[in-house]
């Protein structure tokens, strides 16, 4: 029997069909192992399911993956017809999901293994943590600027910048609201350190990201979570597969003898931002992804420069990971 799974926040719909198409079954479950377990046991651990990725379907897929059922993973962006059916209920999604299992046309979801995903967690709640004490920082000047100081430093974090922060005389209300906003950075600070200490272990474990940081702007925490999004190298064709994953390549349009190129594919978002970054790093060094890069930015453009010059580096990832060598300037 193949199993379409409609996930939703506190809900599971079911939906089981044959190789023709006809309905042998249809219920709804919680959203729990034991619920899961009492699924599986109704409709027999022999049957194919498939679920949507999603928070809630990752935990479904998590669930149903450790019990050795048969569980494959949608990409959501490519289930349009589900979006685009004229019956939009949990039921009809679930039976799409089911007719796309039997017929062989379900797109799959890249499903990285369990300590790869854990890897792209840290990565994930790290950055956030960066942009909040970003944030905060930004509230610290906000503050001074509306008492007409401006600190000199770059980190208004910094030793020095702390230091003369107790000595500035401005009203209670804004010096309490200071100190409040230096305390949580402190902790935010703590926790970020914590993460790269936790990253550098994973940098340590894995010989590829020890290829990767030989290429100029690529550090060991970027390197860590290139590696932990890419997963086996050799599940991409070519450079041309992995960098329409880490959405590199633009998205053409063609009819005839007519070629429009438009905007940028849709891809994993934080793999392209760590990329883009690392673009941002190399150009400021000098060799071979500079000259690029300074090339491309008379033709195109600073921005598009960059993007060019991340699509650069991912050849070259592609080159030194399925060679198994170092970068070569």
């Amino acid at each position: 029997m193949y199993v379409g799974l409609d996930v939703s926040k506190n809900e599971i719909v079911c939906v089981g069909k044959d190789m023709d198409g006809n309905i042998l079954y249809e219920d709804k479950f919680g959203v729990s192992q034991d619920e899961l377990n009492r699924m599986v046991g109704s409709i027999g651990s022999d049957s194919t399911f498939a679920v949507e990725a999603s928070t809630k379907g990752i935990f479904v897929y998590d669930c149903l993956h450790s019990m050795n059922i048969n569980i494959k993973v949608a990409n959501p962006i490519k289930m349009r017809l589900i979006a685009e059916s004229g019956k939009k209920t949990d039921r009809e999604d679930a039976s799409i999901i089911a007719d796309y299992l039997r017929t062989n046309m379900l797109p799959l979801c890249y499903m990285p293994n369990k300590e790869d995903r854990e890897i792209r967690d840290m990565v994930r709640h790290r950055k956030n943590m960066v942009n909040t004490r970003t944030v905060i920082k930004n509230k610290m000047r906000a503050i001074l600027a509306r008492e007409g100081i401006d600190l000199p430093y770059s980190d208004i974090l910094g030793n020095k910048s702390l230091s003369e922060l107790q000595n500035i005389e401005i009203g209670n209300v804004q010096k309490d609201a200071l100190n409040k906003l230096g305390r949580v950075a402190e902790v935010l600070n703590d926790e970020i350190d914590d993460y790269d200490k936790k990253i550098s272990e994973r940098f340590e474990d894995s010989k590829e990201a020890q290829l990767l940081v030989t290429v100029p702007g690529i550090g060991k925490y970027s390197a860590v979570h290139i590696m932990s999004a890419i997963g086996d190298i050799h599940r991409f064709p070519s450079d041309e597969e992995l960098a329409s994953y880490a959405g590199l390549t633009p998205k053409v349009f063609q009819s005839g003898s007519t070629r429009i190129d438009k905007g940028i594919r849709h891809g994993d978002k934080l793999l392209n931002w760590v990329l883009i970054q690392d673009a941002h790093a190399a150009v400021m060094r000098k060799g071979k992804l500079r000259k690029y890069y300074l090339k491309q930015k008379r033709k195109k453009g600073h921005q598009k420069a960059i993007v060019s010059t991340a699509r650069k580096m991912v050849e070259i990832i592609y080159c030194m990971l399925t060679r198994g060598e170092v970068y070569k300037e």
